[in-house]
């Protein structure tokens, strides 16, 4: 549950960012994930004579977040993913594939979850005011289906 150093995580993304296939834009998912990591990007941004364009914020309650993750089960040689309510195997507890037990991995237990949205609050909260702030912020209801939630998040990518 907890986040890569600040350091490691801006040098592998400097490194990437100057990369040729990102000349005409790029998406980043998870990051930045604190403010020192955000005016990192500010400062490799800059240097690269880019810009952010928008800030999609995926709001989600936390009791949905925890029910997401600690629901979620694995066939761990088969890497199949299945969700006790959302996407059940057709026979309980098993990989419809393959027969194989399904795991709750240790990061999905409720203890885990709820210590991963406590370092969110505390440590990538602060972004979306950073960035609110420079009115880049652009939110969708992340509790819609995949597909709406898909399709709100091209339509601000394609403006």
């Amino acid at each position: 549950g907890d986040l890569v150093s600040d350091a490691l995580i801006m040098d592998i993304i400097k490194e990437r960012l100057a990369k040729e296939d990102c000349n005409n834009g790029f998406i980043l998912d998870g990051f930045p994930r604190t403010v020192n990591q955000a005016k990192g990007l500010d400062k490799i941004i800059q240097d690269q004579a880019q810009s952010i364009d928008a800030v999609v914020s995926l709001a989600v309650p936390y009791e949905e977040l925890i029910k997401r993750f600690t629901g979620r089960r694995v066939a761990e040689k088969s890497g199949l993913v299945y969700h006790i309510e959302y996407n059940p195997p057709k026979v309980e507890g098993k990989c419809d594939q393959t027969g194989e037990v399904l795991i709750q991995r240790p990061d999905d237990k409720e203890e885990v979850v709820r210590n991963r949205l406590n370092v969110y609050e505390e440590q990538t909260a602060p972004v979306l005011a950073y960035y609110e702030a420079q009115g880049l912020i652009k939110e969708v209801d992340g509790s819609q289906n995949m597909q709406d939630v898909f399709k709100s998040i091209l339509h601000i990518v394609n403006k």
